[in-house]
């Protein structure tokens, strides 16, 4: 295994790796007791990448950073959306797949929105 599969190897099975000063400090779940021989063996290369994960990334110009605190993983994204006027929802949902059809992307945007970054699946439904 190389560094990164078991750092990810770890976070999958729900433990965490973090580095205080040039110590390694993890936590991980018996059943992933295992993989402990593994980080030993890869020590220097897990150091490397938890250090570029505390690193700043470089903000764009004009954007100024304040406050730096990322998460440790693994991080659960979820989104919501809430439909009030369900007549209105429908005609504009139905107008913007009208418009992707057509090639009209620009057109297509505002409600459908949520369905954008898996649009694969939406359009399965109407082949």
């Amino acid at each position: 295994m190389t560094a990164i599969e078991l750092v990810h190897a770890v976070e999958k099975a729900g433990g965490s790796l973090a580095l205080k000063g040039e110590q390694i400090k993890y936590t991980i779940p018996k059943r992933a007791a295992w993989l402990v021989p593994e980080l030993r063996q890869h020590r220097e290369g897990i150091v490397t990448l938890l250090q570029r994960r505390k690193a700043l990334p470089a903000m764009p110009a004009g954007v100024r950073l304040v406050r730096w605190s990322p998460k440790q993983p693994p991080i659960m994204l979820e989104q919501r959306s809430v439909v009030i006027d369900v007549d209105k929802f429908i005609f504009t949902t139905l107008m913007e797949i009208r418009a992707r059809l057509e090639g009209k992307d620009w057109l297509a945007t505002g409600a459908s929105a949520i369905w954008r970054s898996d649009w694969s699946r939406w359009e399965s439904r109407w082949t």
